[in-house]
């Protein structure tokens, strides 16, 4: 039977910057998903993309109705300070505050831009809102009983939810990458082969552990 992989997370694991994903409209084929989807010959169902935040990450995987049906999660949580607001419609969508200026002055989310500026630029709250939104997943995980494995985007986050989680040791893929020195892509902004490469490496073995049966 073909094991079922979910897989979230923002362009890291989309494969953002590659050649066949240069704009961040697709999931790239030299992406560790789906090199781990093309060597473990199962079925990744993949919710990542450019941009993402926890909050739409959190929003998919609720809205999945098949998660009893999964042998296996990975998440690459992003950024912590990227979160949903409504725009001007009343259409959710990813905000970055560190974009805040472009917004400004584009005149765009007038209202959910106040609400930003007046309550949410304190760091605790993005921080606490990040770190339950983590649990959260974990727990439903836990009560469909399928084996759940995450980690974040950067060593600030990785502290963030070792300290208020409790857990030991975090990966964080900006670290990893940089610690293993892989080369970024021409974006200059994502990281190239090698490191997707060595993550599914990495992941594999982790699925094994877990069930998983590999045609390699």
């Amino acid at each position: 039977m073909t094991k079922n992989l979910y897989v979230s997370g923002c362009s890291h694991v989309q494969g953002h910057g590659f050649p066949d994903n240069s704009i961040g409209s697709r999931h790239s084929m030299f992406a560790w998903p789906a090199i781990i989807e093309r060597d473990m010959d199962c079925n990744v169902i993949n919710h990542s993309y450019a941009g993402n935040s926890i909050d739409m990450v959190i929003r998919d995987f609720l809205n999945y109705p098949e998660k009893n049906k999964l042998d296996a999660i990975i998440i690459l949580f992003p950024y912590h300070h990227r979160f949903v607001i409504k725009d001007q419609n009343g259409i959710p969508e990813n905000f970055w505050p560190d974009r805040i200026d472009s917004y400004k002055s584009h005149r765009r989310y007038h209202k959910a831009l106040n609400y930003y500026l007046t309550w949410l630029q304190d760091d605790t709250t993005t921080e606490n809102h990040f770190v339950s939104q983590i649990a959260l997943v974990e727990f439903l995980a836990k009560k469909h009983k399928v084996p759940f494995w995450f980690g974040v985007t950067t060593d600030d986050d990785k502290e963030l939810v070792e300290k208020h989680l409790g857990v030991k040791r975090v990966f964080d893929w900006c670290g990893w990458c940089q610690h293993y020195k892989y080369n970024l892509l021409p974006d200059q902004s994502h990281y190239d082969g090698k490191a997707h490469q060595n993550f599914s490496g990495k992941m594999k073995k982790w699925l094994l552990s877990q069930g998983f049966e590999s045609r390699i």
